[in-house]
């Protein structure tokens, strides 16, 4: 059984990465790859996926806003936020938001 994971990310080149390491990863594949959150919950359904990496800067709709519209309509689907913030305000709204962790997207 492969994890499902959906991505949001408007960097053409982390997003393209991102999809292409999952899609070689054991267990794991890229269920949709998206550059903005417009229409998150119609991505989500189209998507399908069983987790979903966020960014949290992204264009149009932040990802923390993204993250509340989706744990309206999907509370149990896991959202880890991808961020270059590192301050503690960004990753404490993430969380209070409703997403299950993150990631520094400086961590190797």
């Amino acid at each position: 059984m492969r994890i499902k994971v959906a991505i949001f990310e408007d960097d053409t080149v982390r997003l393209k990465g991102l999809q292409l390491l999952l899609n070689t990863a054991d267990g794991f594949t890229c269920a949709g790859a998206f550059d903005n959150a417009t229409d998150v919950i119609k991505k989500i359904v189209i998507s399908e996926p069983d987790v979903v990496i966020m960014d949290i800067g992204l264009p149009a709709v932040n990802g923390i806003d993204a993250v509340k519209e989706i744990k309206r309509e999907f509370p149990y689907l896991p959202v880890l936020m991808q961020t270059v913030f590192d301050k503690d305000d960004k990753i404490f709204e993430s969380i209070m938001a409703g997403a299950t962790g993150y990631l520094l997207k400086k961590t190797s």
